[in-house]
């Protein structure tokens, strides 16, 4: 052994950290740390998330079949209080409402706006708005915007009929992907018409279009699309066990090497028999088409769940072909229900998410989300936890929703409205809450409850309840019910959380809770 060689080991030894970490070699360069941002938007009950990827967008899902009830909150809040009372009935006047309740006075009915799609118009120009503003365009009044890929995860209305708004002729689109079946996409003949030629438009300005359920290719015109269907010709399923997908699709899922895009599933109804590939019988519902997406910074950094509308049938196919769930985030599939094997327990841990974010309008009727599911929510150890903040769910098919207070990382757009992330590549995520971080004192929330006649917690009531959680065995188990006109003890067994607690009602309106290191902070929506 020689001297020379013994001498330089010592002194790589002496210049290594005292604490046993291995000596650095100089070519073992630490890795810059990247990400990317998305935004779950408060768009109603139903789905559209913008991704920015390195400066390309990405965009999943974008429907609503609630325009209305976003636009005009106050309807909501009243509807909630009083979910008996049928307050958009064209017959009811302005003065009849207004004596129900003030707030109502100046609320337009449905069938005043110009047309029925009026709000959905005015939601489609709020995300075109957001494209705009978070691009590198130095034109950020321009008008164009330019978008890479297009997932529609499957053809229920309130995940797609926002397209044609979307998406405007002098826009760039590289991609499109429509889950599900093509007949199934604006099933009324007027807006098929308007769709079909719209999808002629798309193609003329070399916008590759894909029908997954029918073709791996893009169409070249949606009347065949639809001949294709009626002749039984459908697309063989797929997911990420394989790289067959890619044989496809790679391009349009190609964001470059800091971004790993994986469509986890096509045509899940589908199955080889006699040399064909037909629908599975019983199975082929519109949900059970969702193309489940995970987007992951880096190899092994921070990642998003896109499940659309997934029903049981696509969890246990994915999870028996052993698919790789979990996932930083989870957008609850279907808006946060149980039924159809959405959201179970089994696999809310396969997924075992850090955050939760429920895409969920404010429309009463959608009974969304459910006890069920929320309370499966809570199970996985692997829930960030953060400042106490509400959650709100329907015990029931039939009434009014509940509010249950929880410092778990479980967020709703009802709630919160935007909601937007960003994702490392070295596995953190931020939260970023687009409300101002006004303090509970400041006399600015007065001035916006009286602009918009809705009333606005004391901060009393507020330190009240942070001081029974920080004080409570089990914080994230508190339930806070919402009775909207008196306080009283839910003693109903139906309606406890897990640890069965009973605590008092506290009235909530819609209100935004800010975290904050010190209190709970909160502003009108």
């Amino acid at each position: 052994m020689s001297y020379t060689w013994c001498y330089a080991v010592l002194v790589q030894l002496l210049l290594s950290p005292l604490w046993g970490t291995s000596p650095v070699l100089a070519t073992e360069v630490e890795q810059e740390v990247h990400s990317f941002k998305f935004r779950v938007t408060d768009i109603g009950l139903g789905c559209c998330i913008p991704v920015n990827l390195g400066g390309k967008w990405l965009i999943y899902d974008a429907g609503t079949v609630s325009g209305y009830e976003s636009e005009f909150p106050e309807i909501y809040n009243y509807m909630s209080d009083n979910p008996s009372t049928n307050i958009l009935d064209p017959n009811s006047s302005p003065i009849s409402r207004s004596a129900l309740s003030p707030m109502l006075a100046n609320a337009p009915f449905p069938h005043q706006l110009p047309k029925s799609s009026f709000t959905r118009k005015n939601l489609a120009k709020k995300v075109r708005q957001y494209l705009r503003d978070e691009s590198d365009s130095e034109n950020k009044e321009e008008d164009k915007i330019k978008i890479k890929t297009i997932v529609i995860s499957h053809s229920d209305a309130d995940h797609y009929n926002l397209i044609m708004y979307l998406i405007q002729s002098g826009d760039e689109v590289d991609y499109i992907f429509f889950g599900g079946l093509p007949s199934q996409y604006f099933k009324e003949d007027k807006k098929r018409k308007e769709f079909s030629k719209w999808i002629k438009n798309r193609i003329s300005k070399n916008t590759k279009i894909y029908f997954t359920a029918i073709d791996t290719s893009p169409i070249k015109d949606f009347e065949q699309i639809l001949k294709m269907e009626d002749n039984k010709n459908f697309a063989p399923y797929l997911d990420s066990t394989s790289d067959k997908w890619k044989e496809y699709y790679s391009e349009a899922f190609d964001f470059g090497e800091q971004f790993v895009l994986t469509p986890l599933c096509f045509n899940v109804p589908h199955i080889e028999k006699d040399n064909r590939i037909v629908k599975q019988k019983g199975i082929a519902g519109n949900n059970n088409y969702s193309i489940v997406l995970k987007i992951t910074c880096g190899l092994k950094g921070a990642s998003v769940l896109l499940p659309g509308d997934a029903t049981g049938i696509i969890w246990d196919k994915l999870l028996s072909n052993k698919v790789d769930l979990q996932s930083t985030c989870y957008i609850a599939s279907h808006h946060g229900t149980d039924k159809l094997g959405c959201n179970s327990e089994k696999i809310v841990q396969a997924i075992s998410a850090k955050i939760i974010c429920v895409s969920v309008g404010a429309a009463h009727q959608s009974k969304l989300p459910t006890k069920i599911a929320v309370d499966n929510f809570w199970v996985p150890d692997s829930l960030d936890t953060t400042e106490p903040h509400p959650i709100r769910y329907y015990p029931t098919e039939k009434g009014s929703p509940l509010d249950r207070l929880t410092k778990k990382r479980i967020y709703e757009t009802v709630m919160w409205g935007n909601i937007d992330f960003i994702l490392y590549s070295d596995g953190r995520y931020k939260l970023l809450p687009q409300f101002p971080n006004i303090d509970s004192k400041s006399t600015t929330i007065k001035e916006k409850s009286k602009q918009r006649n809705m009333g606005v917690e004391t901060p009393s009531k507020l330190k009240d309840i942070t001081k029974i959680i920080n004080n409570s065995e089990k914080p994230q188990d508190l339930k806070i019910l919402n009775n909207y006109n008196k306080k009283k003890i839910d003693t109903d067994p139906a309606n406890q959380p897990p640890n069965k607690k009973q605590n008092k009602t506290l009235k909530q309106s819609r209100t935004h809770f800010i975290h904050s290191p010190d209190s709970i902070k909160l502003t009108n929506y």
